[in-house]
């Protein structure tokens, strides 16, 4: 009996025997004139495709240019508060959700990012049957989200089994707490950062903020699969020119949760990429958990844009004692006088790629007003060409 193998068995041993190969030597991006060491020992029981796997990625038009919506932190307070502000909230939540529908069902956006934190509790079905209203399964299926701490939080009513109903939302993502997907000359990453624990304390909260808590891969973990899809990605015939990275905890914070730790966190390694890929045109970062907008311009072609303005009520102005030298640029050009208040300002994203020339644009979407039977959402501080712009 002959033994048939099969193309993608042979394609996957292939890649099997290069990354054993890879592991021989770091991975850390190489640079020229840099001298490799070669170690002597090697475990080749994991890839980067174990830890970060690679999905289908979501159909696009066909042309040079398409578009996505990047947004979080669209959710609400327990439903047994019954205080006005909660009831405010919910109804923003309700109008940001719903503007993100019609744009990917009749606007044509054929997919969108979601930075964390949907629902208050994930392991209540109350929640998701609120946001199920709204987002449909069509709607959802185009969603593609990474874990907040929101979404593994089991909840004190009807509880299920944290992330439960998370996984059973978006069955695109296949139950897994890290993805990557390519589009053209785009490559999208979205990592699970982690949660709180159980004995939650103030003190402790600030400690879990600055750390990667994946309960399923530690950083370590994910640092070495995330260079190596990186470095498979960024070399060969067809690199890509535009990396879009989404996990929930803030690379930068000016205020409310803290930061990662630069030990914690992925940027740094992009950063890092970013210097040594001339073909690496852009990097986009989009976090959450810091209910409002924040923008970070750390290095040229690099954008760390805190996107949780989706509906959740909005943290007071209150800089925190983690903050990064980096300087915060979104309120900077707004000024002193925005047209919306800051504790107002309910937005997302819509996102422009240009597969052949590697530009993206990113662009504001904020609630203005309401006027009619759909709420005013217009457009708002925009970046492109690497520069920070306010729409007039």
């Amino acid at each position: 009996m002959k033994l048939k193998i099969r193309p993608f068995q042979l394609r996957w041993a292939m890649i099997c025997a290069f990354l054993c190969f890879m592991l021989f030597f770091s991975t850390q991006p190489a640079s020229a004139g840099a001298k490799v060491k070669c170690k002597t020992t090697v475990c080749c029981a994991a890839s980067y495709g174990d830890v970060i796997p690679m999905l289908p990625a979501p159909a696009v038009p066909k042309g040079d240019t398409y578009r996505f919506i990047a947004l979080g932190d669209s959710r609400t307070g327990d439903r047994s508060d019954t205080s006005g502000e909660n009831k405010e909230f919910h109804h923003f939540r309700d109008l940001v959700l719903g503007s993100v529908a019609r744009e990917l069902t009749v606007g044509s956006v054929p997919f969108a990012l979601f930075s964390g934190d949907l629902i208050w509790q994930g392991g209540v079905k109350y929640y998701w049957d609120e946001v199920y209203k709204i987002w449909n399964d069509k709607v959802r299926k185009k969603i593609y989200p990474v874990i907040g701490n929101h979404e593994a939080w089991s909840g004190d009513i009807g509880i299920s089994k944290p992330l439960t109903y998370y996984f059973q939302a978006f069955p695109q993502i296949k139950g897994l707490h890290n993805y990557a997907f390519k589009i053209g000359s785009s490559l999208f990453i979205s990592l699970c950062s982690g949660v709180y624990g159980e004995l939650y304390s103030r003190d402790n909260a600030i400690k879990w903020d600055r750390e990667w808590t994946c309960q399923k891969w530690t950083f370590q973990q994910v640092s070495q699969a995330l260079k190596m899809i990186l470095n498979s990605h960024l070399s060969g015939n067809s690199p890509v020119q535009n990396i879009f990275l989404t996990y929930h905890k803030p690379s930068y914070s000016f205020y409310g949760h803290p930061p990662l730790d630069d030990i914690n966190d992925p940027l740094q390694i992009m950063l890092s990429f970013k210097t040594v890929y001339s073909n690496l045109k852009n990097v986009f970062v989009f976090n959450g958990h810091n209910h409002t907008t924040e923008m970070y311009h750390p290095a040229a072609g690099v954008w760390v844009i805190v996107a949780g303005g989706g509906g959740a009520p909005q943290d007071p102005i209150k800089m925190n004692s983690y903050t990064k030298k980096e300087p915060e640029l979104f309120w900077k050009i707004l000024g002193d006088k925005p047209l919306v208040p800051r504790e107002c300002r309910i937005n997302y994203f819509i996102v422009t790629v240009n597969n052949k020339t590697g530009d993206v644009q990113v662009r504001e979407k904020y609630l203005k007003e309401e006027t009619g039977s759909e709420p005013g959402f217009v457009d708002g501080v925009s970046i492109s060409n690497d520069e920070l712009k306010i729409h007039k």
